[in-house]
């Protein structure tokens, strides 16, 4: 780590020289909150002007490898909406209901367009059934000029079965789909409105 002179740390902006001094436990998260940036993308680029102009290559290398493995993390994630939450609190003002409100807002449109997007899956999946139904009935009626109606009873009780379990192979692939999207939408939400209820207390 570069050693600096009494005169230099004069000189040294005091979100770089508290990194300085915090340099063996030093992250991003824990920078952010001296550096004061709510917003990802300033405050990552203010950490690595830190590192840049003050740190050596090994402590810089070392820790842009640290960053690099958080920013991949959960607690990432988590992190950065608690700030965007604060941040929301801080310049509105706004009491926790209205807050709440807010979250709700900005993540309907999100779950609103995976249940349109599931609808509109679903309607396209029964009009394909429905066509295929029209198809076969077809295929089964010609079918009736040169076999039994004995066989042809067969013919349409055998077709009917491969196209049910196609049919429900499809719909069951596409509600699995629609659940783990869902999912993922309502657990950011939920944890949207969790730390939102924390701060409010």
């Amino acid at each position: 780590m570069l050693t600096h002179t009494s005169k230099e740390q004069r000189q040294t902006p005091n979100n770089a020289q508290w990194c300085l001094s915090h340099a063996s436990s030093l992250s991003l998260n824990s920078s952010a909150l001296q550096i004061d940036l709510c917003e990802y993308q300033c405050c990552m680029a203010r950490y690595r002007a830190i590192l840049d102009k003050y740190f050596d290559n090994d402590a810089k290398g070392s820790l842009l490898a640290k960053l690099k493995r958080w920013t991949l993390s959960m607690d990432c994630t988590d992190f950065w909406k608690k700030q965007v939450l604060e941040k929301m609190i801080s310049d509105t003002h706004a009491p926790c209901t209205t807050l709440v409100d807010l979250i709700i807002i900005e993540e309907t449109p999100y779950l609103t367009a995976e249940t349109n997007l599931a609808s509109d899956t679903t309607s396209t999946s029964n009009t394909n059934t429905v066509q295929l139904d029209i198809n076969e009935d077809k295929n089964i009626r010609s079918d009736q000029n040169n076999v039994s109606y004995k066989n042809s009873a067969n013919v349409d009780q055998h077709d009917n079965t491969n196209l049910n379990n196609k049919t429900d192979s499809l719909e069951g692939e596409e509600k699995r789909k629609f659940r783990g999207s869902m999912d993922v939408k309502f657990v950011d939400a939920v944890s949207l409105l969790f730390h939102a209820h924390m701060m409010c207390d």
